[in-house]
């Protein structure tokens, strides 16, 4: 084959146009994947604080910590849904901790706690390493009949991160084999184009 013929330099170009092509459509995938994953896991951090909340601000002037982590084990539930849950009342003593999850995804006493200025004003999201892995934990403040507590709900990034592996690996895969399929009209043309007629 003639590395200098028009044939070639057309062929070269196309498979380096499907070859871009096929990137950002994968590149596209791989961000909006992980966009709506993790909103999916914001709005479910979300209502799961909003129901440890509606305890909390339920609960009468005079009530026991025990009382609060009871109620939060009934209705949330952490353990069993692989979510990391802890309260705090103002200044600084703990109400309630969750324990280790189902699957073990995380160790909660390795969780980090709020560095900075506390109580504070608003909800504050934010990732925090835990034992060599990402975790997406929600902090609200809020005030009740029995004093102002900060609520810290957070769950694990390792699903997120290992589907987000596994398309990629998938991506690295199926891209250069498409990109070859794709190319395989070009290349038959231009042997057409080469072989003359009778």
């Amino acid at each position: 084959m003639n590395h200098r013929s028009l044939a070639f330099r057309l062929a070269v170009w196309y498979a380096l146009l499907l070859s871009a092509t096929f990137a950002l459509v994968g590149a596209g995938m791989f961000y909006g994947l992980e966009q709506y994953l993790n909103s999916s896991l914001r709005d479910s951090l979300r209502r799961r604080s909003t129901q440890v909340e509606r305890i909390v601000a339920r609960a009468p002037a005079n009530v026991v910590d025990a009382a609060i982590g009871q109620s939060i084990n009934t209705r949330v539930a952490p353990e069993f849904n692989n979510r990391f849950v802890r309260v705090t009342r103002a200044p600084a003593s703990l109400v309630y901790q969750s324990g280790a999850p189902a699957d073990r995804s995380f160790d909660p006493q390795a969780v980090p706690p709020i560095v900075g200025d506390w109580p504070m004003q608003d909800t504050v999201q934010r990732t925090v390493t835990v034992q060599k892995q990402h975790m997406m934990v929600y902090a609200t403040p809020m005030d009740s009949a029995s004093g102002r507590y900060l609520i810290e709900l957070g769950s694990s990034l390792q699903p997120i991160e290992a589907l987000q592996d596994r398309l990629l690996v998938l991506l690295g895969v199926l891209l250069p084999a498409a990109t070859c399929w794709s190319t395989g009209p070009c290349d038959r043309w231009i042997v057409c184009r080469r072989v003359p007629s009778n």
